[in-house]
């Protein structure tokens, strides 16, 4: 399809679908996780794995880190037509993918405990989330480089191979997550090797697809080295993207330790319950700004800057009716939905069920926020998302979480999302009326 002339729907939806179910894989790797271990070990474990999936985010986002950033960049060169500086920068981003994961491993290997503390973890919870982490940071390479290596294919004109591809996986990962945990009895262990597992396999995969003769853009031994420039623009291209991760990591963390303060592991576990079900359902909204990334990209590389701000509103738009949706699930279905995911546990569920309802107040806000900061990524100006990044994460959610409890309690904790996304909304919507206004009356 003509990013440049086709119609901007039929490429949002030609770009996000595959983009959305590839997001959604990666959901998978942790829901699937949860929900087997909650039946298959108990509570105290599934509660563990509020902390270790924070952790399990933060190494993931090292591969969506180099993988969006190059993505970014790659985008802009091809609405260039500089078909050598594509190949040189998907070499590059192979070798930076490679450096990255081998010093993430040393790392985690080195401070696994403090990390998990540090994270919400607590005498009860610990051994397991120990146990879990130990098996994935031997996966590490396997995981950074297969993420990184699916915005790559996606970009260049893959997305449908990429998104068969991680389906594959994540299916791979829900059947092993079965046989290990209730034929074979291997505990928290057995999800963990089971994510490993999968994680293999797709990288194989975007290997493979990578590497595919009969394609517009291809790697060769020659580009596999590391400039240190375009190491460094990939890194700034998808630094907000990086930060966005790890920072809400660091939320997880505050809200775990928040909840061990005002009541006890078990709310802690209902947190968790909630951050992977807002995950999986925003999931399609982060599909639609990855999807609209290639598009704005390349209308910007071209200079056609007011199809660029047309794709941006279009794509704002799916993401408020996606929005509203999830609204209508979060509030009408809560009590089911997190019986679903906890077993029903009855020390569990009353916390999920409240918080649910309470941390989705703006869930259409948050969709809409979401999709518009990615604009400035799209258009090479990744300081301004890292900003707003900055802004909703550190300045306003992080302080609410220890703010609003002082008043409200375990509610405080809660309802300090909504808060920080109303005001991220206004953030985002004054710069982008800014950036358009410079556009039109500067650019046309």
């Amino acid at each position: 399809m003509d990013l440049g002339k086709d119609n901007i729907v039929r490429l949002i939806f030609h770009h996000s679908v595959p983009a959305t179910v590839g997001m959604l894989v990666n959901a998978v790797y942790n829901l699937a996780d949860r929900i087997s271990i909650s039946y298959a070990v108990g509570p105290e474990a599934f509660s563990s794995m509020s902390v270790a999936s924070a952790v399990f985010l933060v190494l993931q986002a090292f591969g969506m880190w180099i993988g969006i950033g190059a993505a970014s960049l790659i985008a802009i060169k091809m609405g260039e037509r500089r078909r050598q500086r594509v190949e040189e920068l998907i070499g590059g981003t192979l070798v930076t993918l490679a450096a990255t994961s081998a010093i993430v491993f040393l790392g985690v290997s080195a401070f696994l405990d403090d990390v998990l503390y540090f994270f919400g973890a607590s005498g009860s919870t610990i051994p397991y989330g120990r146990e879990y982490l130990t098996v994935i940071a031997r996966g590490l390479p396997f995981m950074i480089t297969g993420t990184g290596l699916y915005h790559i294919n996606r970009v260049i004109g893959y997305p449908a191979e990429a998104m068969l591809f991680t389906a594959v996986s994540a299916l791979l990962n829900v059947l092993l997550d079965f046989v290990f945990l209730f034929p074979f009895g291997m505990g928290i262990g057995g999800a963990a090797l089971a994510t490993v597992i999968s994680q293999f396999v797709l990288l194989l995969c975007m290997l493979r697809l990578l590497s595919k003769k009969a394609r517009e853009y291809g790697v060769s031994l020659k580009n596999l080295r590391l400039r240190r420039r375009d190491a460094l623009d990939i890194y700034m291209a998808g630094l907000s993207t990086f930060f966005t991760q790890v920072v809400s990591s660091l939320i997880a963390a505050a809200a775990n330790n928040q909840l061990l303060r005002y009541e006890n592991y078990f709310a802690v576990g209902a947190y968790g319950a909630i951050n992977i079900t807002y995950s999986v359902v925003l999931m399609p909204v982060f599909g639609i700004g990855q999807g609209s990334q290639p598009i704005i990209g390349y209308n910007y590389g071209a200079k056609l800057y007011a199809r660029a701000r047309e794709t941006l509103y279009k794509s704002m738009f799916l993401a408020f009716i996606i929005g509203i949706g999830g609204w209508l699930l979060f509030h009408l279905r809560a009590t089911e939905v997190m019986s679903v995911i906890t077993n029903g546990d009855g020390r569990i569920v009353p916390y999920a069920a409240d918080g649910l309802e309470k941390l989705t107040l703006l869930f259409p806000l948050a969709a809409v926020q979401a999709v518009g900061q990615v604009y400035f990524q799209s258009i090479g100006k990744p300081k301004k998302t890292l900003l707003l990044s900055v802004l909703r994460q550190t300045v306003f959610l992080i302080p609410m979480l220890y703010v609003l409890p002082k008043f409200w309690g375990t509610d405080g904790v809660w309802y300090a999302i909504p808060v920080a996304e109303f005001l991220s909304l206004l953030c985002t919507g004054s710069f982008i009326a800014v950036e358009n206004y410079r556009m039109k009356k500067n650019l046309g």
